[in-house]
């Protein structure tokens, strides 16, 4: 009997040593939602910007515009174009020139139309553009773009074989006026030339 009332008395301490550890996870789990609930509020949802044309397009650089529309109910925390060369869409990961000037306040609304030079570029290459905008709910994208660099232009090396120097030795006599006659510009003086 005695051994009975102590299986009991176990199951019991058991039973309620449950009931309180579910007790206290259930609350702090009602607390998490309930915090989460709150940050969601507070946050806001995504920022909305949009791409820009592709403008002077050179060899190795072009200009890219973006504008950011909607900041989401947040402050825009940062701005600016993304790019790739790979045949995928861009995102910040890739390459990215940021925008804007960061304040306590997030970059003010007078920076959120702009324009980016892209320098550094490939000729004769294929690239995909786009503008993004972050805030504390995250990082949204514009439309993608996509646009080719021109050829550009070839420079070669100048080397001493490419060069023949000529000189007139004194031996070859006088020089010829009229050879420096015809470099240089005449002008007609009563009919006759200068």
């Amino acid at each position: 009997m005695k051994n009975q009332k102590m299986k009991r008395s176990n199951y019991q301490k058991m039973r309620q040593n449950g009931i309180a550890k579910c007790s206290v996870f259930m609350l702090a789990l009602a607390a998490v939602f309930f915090t989460a609930s709150c940050d969601d509020e507070e946050v806001g949802t995504l920022p909305t910007t949009t791409t820009g044309e592709v403008t002077d397009i050179a060899d190795i650089n072009a200009v890219i515009s973006g504008t950011v529309t909607d900041n989401g109910g947040a402050e825009i925390i940062a701005m600016g174009i993304c790019w790739t060369d790979e045949d995928k869409e861009p995102t910040t990961m890739d390459n990215f020139v940021a925008v804007g000037e960061f304040t306590k306040e997030g970059i003010a609304e007078e920076y959120w139309d702009y324009s980016v030079t892209l320098s550094g570029l490939t000729a004769k290459s294929d690239y995909k553009v786009r503008a993004y905008a972050a805030n504390e709910a995250g990082t949204s994208y514009g439309e993608t773009v996509a646009f080719s660099t021109k050829a550009g232009k070839t420079f070669h090396a100048l080397t001493p074989d490419m060069i023949d120097t000529y000189t007139q030795e004194a031996s070859e006599g006088q020089k010829r006026p009229w050879l420096i006659m015809i470099l240089i510009p005449t002008g007609i003086r009563h009919g006759r030339v200068v």
